[in-house]
């Protein structure tokens, strides 16, 4: 009888098989009268093992699933829709075709009786020819043909009706005989025909009883191995495989012939099959499989060989057993199922282009019936695994037809998927949709339905958000509902509402979605709680995360990340000891120089700058083209500048401003221009001011600049440093010298307008007579070059009455003179610069007096008093005075 079983593709060891082949039937003598005789009953052949006993791993009936996208390393980012691949769905798989009744084990013959003597007319016969009613020619004997016996008329009469068919007539006179001649010749064979005669007649009980006494009563004898096997039958076919091992055993053990015994060794090796005992019963099947001439077990001993070693876990070898199955086995429909499990084990073993070329033997076998569903689906599957997804989406509606029926979901899944990954959305939103009403409760209607879910609704935001909702509305299935809460966390993620995200996250991760999922989920709700500026408990969420997933590829990140949470709360010896962990790591860890970076910054952070700047050149000499060398450049000037290493400092500084001049531009330029100060250097100084705001420049470093191009004559630099100096009054406070030294390079200038502004704001502030002496007489020479002189001299008498002497009384008399000079008074100015000279003795004014007073003897047409003024300037001043415009006295001088 066939039959079909439901299987999972790619699996297993030995399928179910046929039921054992029916043995022939039984010679016996036939009278000359007797009417046609009826078929003897077929001996039940021992079936092959269960398939149950070698169950199909699971792994074969499944698609491989896709992987997630992990997040960028050093921040978190938003799940990659998660679609898992369809959950495996068993597909199903038709078991081989029973096996036809060619070739069969060896036929097994009952013994014939001993020849009856002559005497006995009544009962005396014809011999008949040995294979005159054998059933089946060709066919081997257990023991001798009963013949004629000589000595007991029931014995005799017993094989006659035995040789007839007529059994219930035999088991009469056997009886009989059994019974009236316990010590008969011919005892054994009675009793192993008696038994067959029960067996025949249907008697199974009284069978096996005449099979055991036979057993027990003889110990040698052509009839103990046929009697022993007969029991081993029934006892078999009872599920009492110890007891018919035993049976099978002592039947090889006085099997007559290689034929017999190999039947019996069959047998045998199926009963240590059913009995679990595989290592013995895969040494049985090796010894059957390695007979290769008139063996008709030879291929399905080879087939269960090639199931147990698959059982073992060796795949290689059984793959190369089921492959030369599907090359040379006998029979079509074997063929198709080695090679279908041939092909399964080529996909496990990575070799895609045997798995393809199994298949297709299978789908070009006349004979493999059910089996080229099957090889179809393996095809399909082949495939979408390559991602040659033209071809899946060109499986017509009836090769569909054509693969098994529960693998019908699963393909549709993969169409849908085809179409995604092609581009097509809105037809794989089709293909999910035709998915979900067809077979609404198949395994691959749940992943449909969330990928249509996802693909439907690719824009995100708010209107995601509302199918989610809908979705979750009507779905009850707690996977589902799982993965719509991780999707809408991703999107609240994504969108920066990381309180509701994080909201949702803690509730997936309690979820029995597969750890991947979990792993990120729980990783996302730890940055999630980094976002809100919840440093403790997203130091604590990551530290779960390293306890459940200490394995996790996402393992780097999250020590990385619970680091900076330690940071962010300043608890910095934790954060130490996470970074040292992670330096301690590969170059080739992407989070080690994060690492490196913020450790160096925590030890800035502790005042250790040194140390500080020590890890920062670490960083740079693993990391060269590192993302944080403008901020690593930065902080070892700085700690060079806080060192008074200035020429180091600049040196690092400058690297800092041209890799990120965004950043560090201005921070980098104000601490180069401090080190330039530092070491007097003014031009660069200068040069370093003109690269940044003159607002943040410090006011002493702007006034020493003033100072020193003003002392030099050159007014227009000296402006350029005192001018916004004295515009951040009176935000900043500024020194009233900076005023008064602002207007007098002003007025060397000649820009007397300009220059007003700065002396009123000097005198508000002039408290006492020096002070406002000088305020004044910047006043009179705004007056003198605005051609206000009677101004001027007041002014300057003013000066003059506040400072009766020292040096400000002589700058005020030379400044008397200047204003007689530009109104034609040279008389009387060469008579004021004199008085300077003969009042004052100061190596700078004094020759400035007497140089001025020769000029103005000179204009008045008195050149003697001239050549003394210039004769007393060489005599007291041998070494000239450096040239200085007009106004160059020294800065509030």
């Amino acid at each position: 009888m066939k039959r079909l079983l439901l299987v999972v593709l790619l699996i297993g060891p030995v399928a179910a098989r046929a039921q054992m082949p029916a043995e022939p039937e039984v010679r016996r003598a036939v009278p000359v009268s007797a009417p046609d005789a009826e078929a003897t009953p077929e001996v039940r052949r021992a079936e092959p093992v269960n398939p149950e006993t070698y169950p199909n791993p699971e792994w074969m009936s499944r698609v491989p699933a896709n992987p997630v996208t992990k997040p960028e390393p050093l921040r978190a980012e938003p799940l990659q829709t998660p679609i898992p691949v369809a959950t495996p769905i068993p597909i199903p798989i038709p078991i081989a075709t029973p096996l036809p009744p060619d070739p069969t084990p060896v036929p097994v013959a009952t013994p014939e009786a001993t020849p009856m003597p002559e005497a006995t007319p009544p009962l005396q016969a014809e011999r008949p020819d040995s294979d005159a009613d054998s059933g089946d020619a060709g066919g081997i004997r257990f023991a001798p043909d009963p013949g004629y016996v000589s000595g007991n008329r029931s014995l005799m009469a017993g094989n006659g009706f035995y040789r007839r068919k007529m059994y219930d007539m035999a088991v009469v006179e056997y009886e009989k005989y059994l019974i009236s001649e316990p010590q008969g010749e011919g005892r054994d064979g009675a009793m192993f025909r008696l038994a067959e005669s029960h067996r025949f007649l249907g008697n199974e009980r009284a069978a096996k009883e005449g099979y055991q006494r036979l057993l027990s009563e003889f110990t040698e004898g052509d009839f103990v191995g046929a009697g022993a096997y007969r029991l081993g039958e029934i006892l078999y076919n009872a599920g009492s495989f110890g007891p018919a091992l035993a049976m099978f055993e002592k039947a090889e053990d006085r099997a007559a012939s290689d034929e017999v015994r190999l039947s019996a060794q069959y047998y045998a090796a199926n009963c240590l099959a059913k009995a679990g005992k595989d290592a013995p019963a895969l040494e049985a099947f090796e010894k059957i499989a390695a007979v290769e001439g008139g063996n008709p077990y030879r291929e399905e001993a080879r087939f269960f060989v090639a199931g147990a070693q698959m059982k073992a876990g060796d795949r290689a070898a059984a793959y190369a057993a089921y492959n030369a199955l599907a090359g040379d086995a006998s029979r079509d429909a074997l063929r198709a199922e080695a090679g279908i499990k041939a092909a399964a084990l080529a996909v496990e073993l990575k070799k895609p282009d045997e798995a393809r070329r199994l298949f297709e033997a299978v789908m070009t076998n006349p004979d493999a019936g059910e089996w080229q569903g099957v090889a179809r689906l393996g095809l399909v599957r082949l495939d979408y695994e390559a991602g040659d997804f033209k071809k899946v989406l060109a499986l017509s509606d009836g090769e569909l037809a054509g693969l098994p029926k529960d693998s019908v979901p699963e393909v549709l899944l993969m169409k849908g998927n085809a179409l995604k990954e092609t581009g097509d959305t809105v037809g794989a939103v089709a293909v999910y949709a035709g998915l979900i009403e067809k077979y609404p409760d198949s395994a691959a209607a749940t992943q449909a339905r969330f990928k249509k879910l996802v693909l439907a609704n690719a824009s995100g935001g708010d209107e995601m958000l509302k199918e989610v909702d809908a979705f979750l509305a009507v779905s009850s299935s707690p996977t589902e509902r799982s993965q719509a809460f991780l999707l809408k966390a991703e999107t609240l993620f994504a969108a920066g509402r990381y309180q509701e995200a994080a909201d949702l996250y803690a509730k997936v991760i309690h979820s029995r979605l597969s750890q991947r999922f979990l792993e990120q989920a729980l990783f996302k709700l730890g940055w999630c709680y980094a976002q809100l500026g919840d440093t403790d408990t997203a130091a604590q969420t990551f530290t779960d995360f390293l306890t459940q997933y200490p394995g996790s590829d996402l393992k780097a990140k999250a020590l990385a990340q619970r680091a900076l949470a330690y940071q962010q709360s300043k608890a910095y010896d934790a954060a130490l000891k996470d970074f040292d962990v992670l330096i301690a790591e590969p170059k080739d860890l992407k989070e080690r120089e994060l690492a490196l970076q913020q450790r160096a910054l925590i030890l800035g952070q502790q005042e250790d700058y040194d140390a500080m700047a020590e890890g920062f050149a670490k960083l740079l000499e693993d990391y060269p083209g590192t993302q944080g060398a403008a901020q690593a450049y930065f902080w070892m000037g700085w700690a060079a500048f806080e060192k008074k290493e200035y020429a180091r400092a600049v040196e690092s500084l400058r690297k800092a401003r041209e890799l990120d001049p965004k950043q560090f531009g201005d921070r980098a330029t104000l601490r180069i221009l401090l080190a330039h100060y530092y070491d007097k250097d003014r031009e660069a100084v200068a040069a370093e001011a003109g690269k940044i705001d003159p607002a943040k420049v410090p006011a002493e470093v702007m006034v020493w600049l003033g100072g020193q191009y003003f002392d030099e004559g050159d007014y227009a630099r000296a402006i350029q440093f005192l001018k916004p100096l004295a515009d951040r009054a009176p935000v900043v406070p500024v020194s009233p010298d900076v005023f008064i030294s602002l207007a007098r390079a002003e007025i060397a200038q000649g820009d007397y307008a300009e220059a007003k502004g700065p002396v009123s704001r000097y005198l508000a502030t002039a408290k006492d007579p020096s002070t406002r002496a000088r305020g004044l007489m910047a006043s009179a020479q705004i007056a003198m070059g605005e051609g206000e002189m009677e101004q001027a001299d007041k002014l300057i008498d003013e000066a003059l009455l506040l400072q009766p002497e020292g040096r400000l009384n002589a700058e005020a008399r030379v400044l008397s003179g200047e204003a007689l000079m530009k109104q034609g008074q040279y008389d009387e100015a060469a008579r004021a610069f004199v008085t300077v000279a003969v009042l004052y003795d100061d190596s700078e004014i004094t020759p400035t007096a007497l140089k001025r007073a020769a000029e103005a003897y000179r204009k008045a047409g008195n050149s003697l008093e001239a050549e003394k003024a210039l004769k007393e300037l060489k005599e007291r001043f041998p070494e000239p005075a450096a040239e200085k415009k007009p106004a160059t006295a020294a800065l509030g001088g």
